[in-house]
This record gives C-alpha cells, sequence and structure tokens, in this order.
C-alpha cells in the first residue's frame, strides 16, 4: 500500500482550465453574471446582459431613452466591472 499525502486537486483543475483555454471564457461568464450587481439595481430593472464575445459584452435594453443613458455612462461601467473582475475581460458595451 502506498503511503502518500492527499493532494489539494484546485492548482491540478486551475492548470486544466487555463491549458484548455476555459478561463477567458470563464472570466467573460462571470461578466454576464455580474452586470446586474455591478450595474445598480436601477439599470438592473431596465436592462439584461444576454453574452459575452471577445470581450464585447451585449446587453438588452428595451427602453431607448435608459439606451441612450447607458451609452453616456458606457466607461464607467466598463471600468466596474473589470474592477469587480480583478482583469481586464470587458472591453466595450454594445446595447441593443
Amino acid at each position: 500500500m502506498y503511503n502518500r499525502e492527499p493532494k489539494n486537486i484546485g492548482p491540478i483543475i486551475s492548470d486544466l482550465i487555463k491549458n484548455l483555454g476555459f478561463e477567458k471564457k470563464l472570466s467573460e461568464l462571470d461578466a454576464v453574471k455580474n452586470w446586474g450587481e455591478v450595474a445598480g439595481e436601477k439599470i438592473s430593472k431596465i436592462s439584461r446582459a444576454i453574452k459575452i464575445s471577445d470581450g464585447r459584452l451585449t446587453v438588452r435594453v428595451p427602453d431607448p431613452a435608459w439606451k441612450q443613458q447607458l451609452i453616456f455612462l458606457k466607461k464607467e461601467l466598463i471600468a466596474a466591472l473589470n474592477a469587480r473582475l480583478g482583469k481586464a475581460v470587458v472591453n466595450d458595451i454594445y446595447f441593443v
């Protein structure tokens, strides 16, 4: 019988995710999941992050007036999302 100490698999899984190229995709999914919390209660009631591709977050905003307002806040929203994620994941937001 082998007398080995158990090992923590966290670092192994983390390395596997990086090696398979999933790290970027997981970070992008975190951006979509965190939209409501980062945008705030008022904005999250009138908008919804629907997808992200190559750093471009698509957010659905049914009201044209709100869409225009969010365009003015785009830089602040991008900065807040990236700060929340701890790295530059979102480089643009497209409001539809």
